[in-house]
């Protein structure tokens, strides 16, 4: 969801009339596209039942290369025909933002962690692996789950 909201700020700050907002709009966009990049994935492997999830991953790889080669194929037509120069162009994308955020709103209310603990023990706790002591930044710390130790 914050990778969804800077998306929409990028958007508009980059669609404001000023080279720097151009630049500044630029650099939130890129960033909120590499968090959503990562964390994706991620998401639809705890979400998705393991059977579907490579329909879901090859479905949401194929509507994020359709969306980064649609938007300069609208942008650009806009431009001339709506008033204020190339700036509103830019800005028709916050619908795409807000569509995916309405979209996300629902599975997020049924999204709660079930405790605060991590998990301790079993065969897919990286803490009681053998090698466990790779992930931890230092000897007495705790094993940092999630972290591949090879």
């Amino acid at each position: 969801m914050a990778a969804l909201g800077a998306l929409t700020v990028g958007t508009v700050v980059r669609s404001l009339p000023s080279v720097v907002c151009l630049f500044t709009g630029a650099v939130i966009l890129s960033a909120a596209v590499a968090f959503g990049k990562v964390l994706l994935p991620a998401l639809v492997r705890r979400s998705v039942p393991a059977h579907r999830i490579q329909g879901i991953s090859a479905l949401y790889v194929t509507v994020m290369g359709i969306t980064a080669a649609v938007s300069p194929g609208i942008s650009a037509p806009l431009s001339p025909t709506l008033p204020g120069s190339w700036h509103p162009a830019l800005a028709w994308g916050v619908a795409f933002t807000v569509a995916a955020f309405l979209a996300w709103l629902p599975r997020t209310r049924g999204d709660r962690p079930q405790s605060d603990k991590p998990p301790s023990g079993g065969p897919d706790c990286p803490g009681s692996s053998a090698c466990s002591w790779a992930c931890r930044p230092w000897p007495s710390a705790p094993p940092s789950h999630g972290c591949p130790a090879f």
